[in-house]
């Protein structure tokens, strides 16, 4: 979290307690990342050799915009904005489809939410046709 790497998920696993997971969580909900609480089987999956101390996360593969600094730059282009809206869009491949679709049509940037939404991970990015490195995220 302090890198400063644009994380999608943190996965904890259920029960943990003490100190460094109170600091760890103070951070996540300071940053308002998305969490999970998993049993140890999901974090051993995720971690591939059993490596992760009870926590273990998702890093997107692309960096996530800032919206008010977007807002700036299109209304500095002197065009009139067009911002597409998501909400509940869980499956990825929909994700990547709507991503590829958005930058066929000229959207200046798409807006999703913190939780709750697909992850733009390598399925979204693949299904997007590489649009997703084109239409700014936020």
């Amino acid at each position: 979290i302090n890198s400063g790497a644009t994380i999608q998920k943190v996965y904890l696993q259920k029960g943990l307690a003490g100190n460094l997971f109170s600091e760890l969580n103070g951070l996540i909900k300071a940053h308002k990342i998305s969490t999970s609480h998993v049993p140890v089987e999901k974090l051993n999956h995720l971690s591939k050799d059993n490596n992760h101390q009870g926590v273990a996360a998702t890093i997107s593969p692309i960096d996530f915009h800032d919206f008010e600094t977007l807002l700036e730059n299109v209304k500095e282009s002197n065009s009139t904005p067009l911002f597409l809206l998501l909400d509940q869009i869980t499956d990825v491949r929909n994700f990547g489809a709507i991503i590829r679709t958005a930058e066929c049509t000229g959207v200046h940037g798409i807006i999703i939410q913190n939780q709750g939404s697909a992850p733009l991970n390598a399925d979204a990015i693949k299904t997007s046709a590489g649009a997703a490195f084109k239409v700014p995220i936020c």
